[in-house]
């Protein structure tokens, strides 16, 4: 009972309701740590971690992957290590900790490499915020390059959700360059495009967290490139954030204004 409330918290995070995704998760964690369950303890730190950087609170996110992750090694758990440390690489980017950053991204692919944990979409998660990464570091040829190792690692997988997240990455990065970028069949398309097409399609999808992050790519690269668009997109961008809780987003939509 307490996974499958954890499993719900994901998915109620993953609508944006980030409110009672919290309340779930909490829950859990407390009823998990009265039994002495272990295992439920890990997965819901994660999912905390999740939740908390979602909602901007960078240090408590920290310390809740940072928790997962040790409670994992004492446990000898390789699955979820990669996710752990990929949420640890997310708040160091956001704090612009870099080289920490790196060094994260170097374990995920190390953890996401071992036999437990090796699927496509794990890799190209992890390219993915590598990408993000390499963006960060002024890197835009190897961010483009590693960005599309992870678009046709996510070819094959049927997770919708690493799909959008890939796809939302390529196109901000493509875009940045003013270049277009090759689509599944390999016909060119506007980067905007891409990103609209993806809001869309994550909304359909009920990926409402998701949603808002390819928002948030297009707000950006709306600024970056000048576009008439880009201060309308932003407002609207933070306002709908802070509605929903995900003021992470809403900090950096306003900064896009």
């Amino acid at each position: 009972a307490i996974n499958s409330q954890i499993e719900l918290a994901t998915t109620t995070r993953l609508k944006g309701d980030v409110k009672t995704a919290r309340e779930l998760v909490d829950d859990a964690l407390s009823r998990g740590r009265a039994l002495q369950n272990s295992a439920s303890e890990i997965d819901g730190l994660a999912v905390l971690g999740d939740v908390l950087y979602d909602t901007g609170d960078r240090q408590a996110a920290r310390e809740a992957y940072a928790a997962s992750l040790d409670k994992r090694t004492q446990a000898g758990e390789g699955l979820g290590r990669a996710e752990n440390l990929l949420g640890l690489a997310r708040v160091a980017i956001e704090e612009q900790r870099l080289a920490e950053a790196e060094v994260q991204v170097a374990a995920a692919f190390a953890a996401a490499a071992t036999p437990v944990a090796r699927t496509a979409e794990t890799e190209a998660l992890v390219r993915e915020v590598e990408a993000r990464l390499l963006l960060a570091r002024g890197r835009r040829a190897d961010a483009r390059a590693t960005v599309e190792r992870a678009f046709e690692l996510t070819q094959t997988a049927e997770n919708k959700r690493v799909r959008i997240a890939v796809e939302s990455a390529r196109a901000f990065i493509y875009g940045l360059e003013g270049a277009s970028l090759p689509d599944a069949s390999g016909e060119p398309m506007v980067a905007e495009r891409a990103l609209e097409a993806l809001i869309v399609e994550s909304q359909h999808l009920g990926l409402v967290t998701a949603s808002f992050e390819a928002r948030l790519d297009l707000a950006r690269l709306s600024r970056a490139r000048g576009l008439p668009s880009a201060n309308a997109r932003a407002t609207a961008l933070a306002h709908d954030a802070v509605a929903r809780g995900l003021l992470r987003i809403a900090a950096h939509a306003r900064s896009a204004q």
